[in-house]
């Protein structure tokens, strides 16, 4: 005669701790800067101070600097505040008015690097996070949206950049350069453009783009190794990813 035996109640798993909003932001705050380019009378977009003021990352703990070329072209002397509030004078690297980035090297080492993300795996309606100094009195600033859409094309400074990756994020003047970052806390790209007004359709709002960090470590990533003496590594595909 067959027995009746009780199938034992499977113990659930501990739910996997994920980390809050608010930790992901502490997390990526100490890696993002703010750039001021001062520049000569000639050049100067504010007769008031001569100043052009963006944000930037800290790419490499020994002192380099990510930010967008428009942010540091024309200057006379470029300088950074750390998230600390420490001021420090910055050296351009190199940068590429055709993709927009640029890199600083500052005198100052152990500093906190950025994680980069994978910008590949980015998909529309994903969580993001913009930081930055908007108008150059705010630093830190963070922002909250999606990703709105992927491989944007835009004509900046005369080049046309493919491959962005478009945000409803809050992105304002002075945030150029900053870190577009995912709910890990990982920068999936930097923020480099925004869309106010076209002057056929009118007012827009919630239209910022970024470079994706693949495309940003492909052309970064040999600038900082010759800066350091070091053997410039070659992409596989010999161009910049997107």
């Amino acid at each position: 005669m067959p027995v009746a035996t009780s199938t034992p109640t499977p113990t659930p798993l501990p739910p996997v701790a994920t980390a809050s909003t608010e930790d992901v932001i502490a997390q990526i705050i100490p890696s993002v800067v703010t750039v001021i380019n001062q520049q000569p009378q000639t050049f100067s977009v504010n007769p008031q101070d001569g100043r052009v003021v963006g944000s930037g990352v800290i790419v490499d703990s020994r002192g380099f600097i990510a930010t967008n070329h428009h942010v540091v072209e024309n200057a006379g002397s470029l300088s950074v505040i750390l998230a600390n509030g420490q001021t420090v004078e910055a050296q351009l690297i190199t940068s590429d008015p055709s993709r927009d980035l640029a890199v600083l090297r500052v005198n100052v080492t152990d500093l906190p690097a950025i994680i980069w993300g994978d910008s590949k795996a980015v998909r529309p309606g994903q969580e993001v996070y913009a930081i930055g100094s908007p108008l150059g009195d705010f630093p830190s600033s963070v922002s909250f949206g999606i990703i709105s859409g992927l491989n944007r094309a835009l004509e900046i400074n005369e080049h046309v950049i493919d491959g962005l990756i478009q945000t409803d994020a809050a992105i304002n003047r002075g945030s150029s350069g900053g870190p577009l970052v995912n709910t890990k806390g990982e920068v999936i790209g930097i923020n480099t453009f925004i869309i106010r007004e076209s002057e056929d359709r009118g007012v827009a709002e919630g239209i910022a783009f970024a470079i994706p960090a693949t495309a940003a470590q492909t052309l970064l990533a040999p600038w900082i190794a010759a800066a350091s003496g070091e053997s410039v590594p070659i992409p596989a595909s010999g161009e910049p990813g997107n």
